[in-house]
């Protein structure tokens, strides 16, 4: 599987999966290029100029721009490989939006009775949308009334289904062991939060 990166539809970035010659259409990505240039240029100073037009669109997530800067805290809750890509995210995100990030263990979230802002989001990350601890935060975070965005690779998955908002990643089954595809494409959806 090759990935292509291309401009479409005015400022909005889209990521093309060419496969055997089909070039099929994710419906939302971003030029994560442009993205970590643009995450080093902020953090040494530098003019943000290339980027002014770089903005990924996600409205197909469903998050309107009120919606994001009503935003006042964010828990990224996942597991195994997907707690990586949140301790990575947390960073990123933190050092762009300054939006405090909490990034929990699925597995333990629920236990701990955690103190959850009710302006927060709770994003919950899954390659396969069905992990039973992932699944089970999810659940807790909307029982607590708080909004939460799932980052799953499978469309209709329980965790797709029951967030308010979802980022399907669409990287694909994992093929060997290593979980590549789906740790690379949940840090990207990470970063373009």
């Amino acid at each position: 599987m090759q990935w292509r990166v291309a401009a479409t539809r005015g400022n909005i970035f889209v990521i093309k999966e060419i496969v055997g010659g089909a070039v099929a259409e994710i419906p939302v990505g971003v030029d994560i290029g442009v993205l970590v240039l643009r995450h080093h240029r902020m953090r040494f100073g530098a003019p943000d100029l290339l980027c002014q037009a770089c903005r990924a669109d996600l409205s197909e997530v469903g998050l309107t721009d009120e919606e994001i800067k009503k935003i006042s805290q964010i828990y990224i809750v996942a597991c195994g490989s997907a707690y990586h890509v949140g301790m990575a995210a947390q960073y990123v995100i933190e050092d762009l939006t300054r939006i405090p990030v909490r990034v929990e263990l699925a597995s333990e979230f629920r236990y701990r009775n955690p103190i959850l802002d009710p302006e927060g989001l709770v994003v919950i990350v899954s390659q396969s949308g069905e992990t039973a601890d992932s699944l089970a935060a999810l659940r807790e975070a909307k029982q607590r009334g708080i909004r939460t965005l799932g980052i799953v690779n499978v469309v209709g998955s329980s965790i797709a289904r029951e967030a308010d908002n979802v980022f399907y990643t669409l990287a694909g089954p994992e093929i060997s062991v290593a979980t590549t595809k789906a740790y690379s494409t949940q840090l990207i959806a990470s970063y373009a939060l």
